[in-house]
């Protein structure tokens, strides 16, 4: 990743990711783990002051021609993920 040439300066860092025909499956447990993952990255210990270098992330999807498939109901099981008539209720 490139780095300034200032010591501790600023570091934008760019991600640029696409997609092409995705099929994405949301389940109810995917949105917990996601939501887990954020408090749990946002809570963490503080930085010392001396090692602390600002970064900005800038991080862009392209999906084309997407389809997402939202299980997130409370009482849908999910046995098997691949089976629409098997997830419909």
């Amino acid at each position: 990743m490139p780095s300034p040439l200032a010591w501790n300066a600023g570091r934008t860092w760019l991600y640029d990711i696409s997609f092409n025909s995705p099929v994405i499956y949301l389940l109810r447990d995917h949105v917990t783990l996601i939501t887990d993952l954020i408090n749990d990255w946002s809570s963490g210990p503080p930085s010392a002051f001396n090692t602390f270098v600002p970064t900005i992330y800038i991080i862009k999807f392209h999906l084309k021609q997407f389809k997402i498939k939202l299980y997130v109901g409370d009482h849908n099981v999910i046995d098997h993920p691949h089976s629409d008539d098997s997830n419909s209720a």
